[in-house]
């Protein structure tokens, strides 16, 4: 298939987005991934306003380079936005001339735009996520729902992400024993690298177990439905919203009246904690679920048995 002359960068960057909306689908009636939504904010925000009503065979490498300036010029895109952004330009350049809508050439003219390195042009990283401590964690407790109040505990145990922590369901639980202890794993069905193929499980041992089988002895689930452990109706039928535990925390705070956190900030409280008691990075990684140590550093396919190996050695 030859390149299109007669198409417009608009109308390329709706069947890209289309594209991104099947490749980022659950695949479970839920519809795109959040990956999927960062790309359609990133394109609508930033790339669309800027080309206009530009053909495609125009958006070439100056074009482009001029776009990253203007990003580069509002001031309000740090330096990995900006090179995030720069990415998913090339991944849309990469679908047109897949799809025979772009000449293989604006590859590398795309391509021969750089990135924006540290210390550069004045833009700088923003400020790292900063753990909760544990007085603000505590405080913030008793001013949640109960529902609300399991999950920020399981999160301050697990250190798993807040998407992970809603999504529980009775189906993803197995029971096991390691050292003499009772040890139950939760293999979630989606989370941030499945659509890579990549498999994520989240050990409770100790404190985090008992806070889990507690609350779950206390339910009266649906078990012919998804049998969420978290969810907007008592039998378990629909999970409830990340935004609903954001609030919660967030109004929480204010009523104790202590500085604001995230529930994402246990997840940096977990892996700081466990770097120090562990001293090893690559001994944290698979219990965060991460297949680089580098992207544990951030926050400070992994193996199950070094999962479980960590939970047991953190359990209180």
């Amino acid at each position: 298939m030859i390149a299109s002359p007669e198409l417009k960068v608009t109308k390329a960057l709706d069947l890209f987005l289309d594209y991104v909306n099947r490749k980022y689908d659950h695949g479970d009636g839920r519809g795109p991934t959040r990956q999927a939504d960062n790309v359609r904010s990133a394109v609508e925000r930033w790339v669309r306003p800027y080309v206009g009503d530009r053909w495609l065979y125009e958006f070439d490498g100056p074009v482009f380079d001029a776009m990253v300036w203007s990003w580069v010029d509002s001031g309000k895109l740090g330096r990995k936005q900006v090179n995030r952004y720069i990415s998913f330009v090339r991944d849309f350049i990469k679908f047109c001339v897949r799809s025979g809508y772009a000449q293989p050439d604006q590859i590398e003219a795309i391509r021969s735009v750089d990135r924006i390195r540290q210390n550069q042009f004045g833009i700088a990283d923003p400020e790292p996520r900063q753990p909760v401590d544990d007085e603000r964690y505590r405080l913030a407790l008793p001013h949640l729902s109960p529902m609300v109040r399991v999950m920020v505990k399981l999160l301050y145990h697990t250190g798993m992400r807040p998407g992970e922590v809603r999504a529980m369901s009775a189906r993803d639980l197995t029971q096991t024993e390691r050292e003499g202890r009772e040890v139950v794993l939760y293999t979630p069905k989606h989370h941030k690298t499945a659509h890579l193929g990549k498999r994520r499980m989240i050990p409770f041992v100790g404190d985090g177990l008992a806070v889990l089988t507690d609350w779950i002895a206390g339910l009266d689930l649906d078990t012919s439905g998804p049998g969420y452990l978290f969810s907007r109706d008592p039998r378990g039928r629909h999970m409830i919203a990340i935004d609903r535990i954001n609030r919660e925390v967030r109004q929480a705070c204010l009523t104790a009246r202590i500085e604001p956190w995230t529930p994402m900030q246990l997840r940096h409280r977990f892996a700081t904690e466990a770097e120090a008691k562990l001293g090893n990075l690559k001994t944290v990684s698979p219990m965060m679920g991460h297949t680089s140590v580098n992207t544990t550093r951030i926050y400070a396919h992994p193996s199950d048995e070094a999962a479980i190996a960590t939970a047991l050695r953190l359990a209180h």
